[in-house]
């Protein structure tokens, strides 16, 4: 196993691998999307466009771990104005 140390709490910490950290982060996810299915989103690759609107699915896709490669197109370009959305 891996570890990480935080001096300023005197902490060692367990870093999980890979797979198992997709288990565990997606366990939750057992009710809503079978395993297998959760194996076959996570194969696919999925776009998004328009990030104002989409990035509550952006978000969603990532945080969930349903996608194995996301793709992210907007217009619009990275300004102080829009750093919000």
């Amino acid at each position: 196993p891996r570890w990480a140390y935080y001096p300023w709490r005197r902490t060692v910490v367990g870093i999980l691998g890979p797979q198992a950290y997709a288990r565990v982060r997606t366990d939750r996810n057992r009710n809503l999307v079978t395993v297998h299915e959760q194996q076959k989103l996570r194969s696919l690759r999925i776009g998004v466009v328009g990030l104002s609107v989409g990035h509550a699915v952006a978000h969603t896709l990532a945080m969930q771990g349903l996608c194995g490669e996301l793709r992210l197109a907007d217009f619009d370009d990275l300004e102080l104005s829009n750093l919000n959305r």
